[in-house]
């Protein structure tokens, strides 16, 4: 079966309150969560998250897939504004609730639309000539889902594993609230097209990341890396006025008019047209 891109909704059902509090300590905390669960999501793609209290109460919350795990399941990521007041309206609800026991392992259920196996299948083996992976952790962290070792990281560690890591940590840094850590995501020698055109559309990363995009010829060959660029409110406004110049006409004609692009975009796509 094909992974979903579109937005899935998935509900987790808790039974006690105890294994409601271990996730919003150990997971919610953190950005997101695991679903232990497979099911046919691809990266990137859209979730409606449905937390079902033990009262019945039900709480929603938007994600996004950030890791396919094989084996594991499936990491989402929360936005930190809409996580903030949730995981308050959780603790509060927590601490109202009676003591029901210790945490389930098997709580809470899971539901979706979409087809779900629990029985995770076992990961792939690594290819013989595939290289050491430089992101990984010691130990004791090797086995948490990537977005929990990123949490555990330094500074220098981010860095260091943007700078060397495979595709799964870049997508993860390159999203990093210390925007400091974006730039060595782009510096990465692994780095490829399809990375390139997804993060140049991204308003959240640091507008020296994108100032190196917009400086790199090979990339720039790329309509869809300079469209986002010149979309991407963060693309530093001369670098993004110059990529007007490598775009189809149609595209320009198109910024001329819309009115959801900066002034200085519109008026220069006008200049362009001699509207």
């Amino acid at each position: 079966m094909m992974p979903s891109m579109g937005t899935s909704d998935i509900t987790l059902r808790y039974a006690r309150w105890s294994s409601l509090e271990r996730d919003v300590r150990t997971q919610l905390s953190l950005g997101g969560m695991l679903l232990r669960f497979q099911v046919p999501l691809a990266q990137f793609s859209q979730v409606r998250l449905h937390l079902l209290l033990p009262s019945g109460k039900a709480i929603q919350l938007s994600a996004e897939v950030v890791q396919v795990i094989p084996g594991q399941g499936v990491a989402i990521q929360i936005p930190a504004a809409e996580l903030k007041t949730t995981i308050a309206t959780l603790e509060g609800e927590i601490r109202a609730a009676p003591f029901d026991g210790e945490p389930d392992a098997a709580d809470p259920r899971a539901a979706t639309g979409l087809p779900v196996t629990t029985d995770a299948a076992p990961a792939a083996p690594p290819s013989p000539d595939e290289k050491p992976d430089l992101d990984a952790k010691p130990a004791d962290n090797a086995d948490l889902p990537l977005i929990q070792q990123i949490e555990a990281m330094s500074v220098d560690e981010k860095r260091r594993a943007a700078l060397h890591g495979r595709r799964e940590m870049r997508l993860l840094l390159i999203r990093d609230s210390n925007k400091t850590v974006h730039p060595f995501v782009i510096k990465n020698p692994a780095i490829t097209l399809d990375e390139i055109e997804q993060i140049a559309k991204m308003p959240g990363v640091n507008p020296d990341a994108l100032r190196m995009i917009g400086m790199n010829l090979e990339w720039t060959r790329s309509a869809t890396v300079c469209r986002n660029l010149v979309h991407n409110p963060k693309t530093p406004l001369p670098l993004a006025v110059q990529m007007l110049s490598r775009l189809p006409p149609g595209d320009v004609r198109t910024l001329a008019k819309s009115p959801h692009v900066r002034t200085a975009i519109q008026q220069a796509a006008r200049k362009m047209l001699k509207l």
